[in-house]
């Protein structure tokens, strides 16, 4: 392989890894918020990952046991809900700056969240990449033209048929 374009191969995996590296530390990053809220009347705490599950589910006191079991249930719920909203604004807060674009953050905390894509999105080729591949293309078309060994160039469909392609169907020898 010819050192300029091993160079420009090294560039770009150099560039995968740090949008790689970056997009891990934006998962790690997720994974460590958390949300809490206390209920109104301070008798129930809940704690629940990015995701929004139950990591955590406290009573305090003794006055919930006094609550009908309706009442209760609906406090547990408020609860968890206040906690899931708090650990959204931290997943914004955390990763607003780093999030690749178009991604929706309720994907990415959910695990919907295709990080293949973004990293094939977020990768581009150095421009000296993209003008030698250019320069390839053109050089593989100008030896076309002109004779020269290369890949068979295509048929085009305007160009009249061979008579013995129509006379033999083109199989026979």
């Amino acid at each position: 392989m010819r050192p300029g374009i091993e160079a420009m191969l090294n560039e770009v995996m150099a560039e995968i890894e740090k949008q790689k590296a970056s997009l891990s530390r934006l998962h790690d990053s997720i994974e460590e918020v958390t949300g809490s809220a206390r209920s109104a009347r301070r008798q129930v705490s809940v704690t629940v990952d990015a995701r929004g599950d139950i990591t955590g589910l406290t009573f305090h006191g003794t006055s919930y046991r006094n609550l009908a079991p309706a009442e209760l249930a609906d406090i547990v719920v408020a609860t968890i809900r206040q906690a899931q909203q708090s650990a959204r604004t931290a997943v914004l807060e955390s990763v607003s700056d780093s999030l690749p674009e178009g991604a929706d953050v309720a994907d990415i905390v959910s695990g919907r969240f295709d990080w293949g894509a973004a990293v094939t999105d977020a990768v581009t080729l150095p421009q000296s990449v993209v003008d030698l591949l250019g320069s390839m293309e053109a050089s593989l078309g100008h030896r076309r033209g002109s004779g020269a060994a290369g890949p068979p160039a295509t048929h085009d469909a305007t160009d009249p048929v061979p008579p013995a392609a129509t006379a033999t169907g083109g199989d026979e020898a």
